[in-house]
């Protein structure tokens, strides 16, 4: 679930879906999850205070037990919502980085380990996001137009399909009430020879001949 938007881009859902199917890794996204939640469980109170009680006792300057159990108090009141491995490799971290063996301060640990927690809360909301993703932009399947299949058709070689068509409306749109043809007439029973004169007859007459 790595980030390669650009910043200020919102992460794609669907592209997430598309990679990690990709990947082969989407059937294991509950199991993900259900990591990285535990990942975001707070440190555990007895580790953090035996940590810090190490920590003052190495580089504190005082000894008054009433500001050692002040400090010990606030600081881990102030970190105890890290979750434990981030707040471990911060205190290392803030510790090398402390010069002239000052103590670091919460602040100082804060600013390391708030960058590592956001990436992971960052990680597990995407794989939620992909858990819950719905679609809500359907893809409109417009039908083409009558003229549009012709040309589809005619551009493709199948011009007799369109002519073949072509031909069976004209034969539906002749009868004898639609200008009758000569088709039409031989199909009404009048001989061949008699065609001439049928085709000058109106229609209704026709019919009267035919049914004589």
């Amino acid at each position: 679930m790595t980030d390669n938007s650009a910043p200020g881009e919102a992460w794609d859902v669907a592209q997430g879906i598309r990679e990690l199917r990709r990947d082969g890794q989407l059937a294991h996204v509950p199991i993900c999850i259900a990591r990285l939640e535990n990942a975001l469980l707070p440190v555990d109170g007895k580790w953090l205070e035996d940590r810090l009680t190490i920590m003052w006792t190495a580089m504190g300057h005082s000894r008054d037990p009433r500001v050692s159990a002040a400090w010990l108090h606030e600081t881990i009141r102030l970190l105890s919502d890290l979750p434990g491995d981030i707040a471990a490799d911060a205190i290392d971290e803030a510790i090398k980085a402390s010069e002239r063996g000052y103590m670091p301060s919460v602040g100082a640990i804060r600013k390391i380990a708030e960058p590592m927690v956001a990436k992971r809360k960052r990680a597990l909301a995407r794989l939620r996001a992909v858990v819950t993703y719905t679609r809500t932009d359907p893809v409109e399947v417009k039908r083409p137009t009558p003229e549009q299949v012709a040309e589809i058709l005619r551009d493709n070689g199948f011009a007799s399909i369109l002519d073949a068509k072509a031909e069976r409306e004209a034969r539906a749109n002749r009868g004898p009430a639609r200008n009758p043809t000569r088709e039409d007439y031989l199909a009404m029973g009048v001989p061949e020879e008699h065609l001439p004169e049928a085709m000058r007859l109106p229609v209704d007459a026709q019919h009267q001949a035919a049914a004589e």
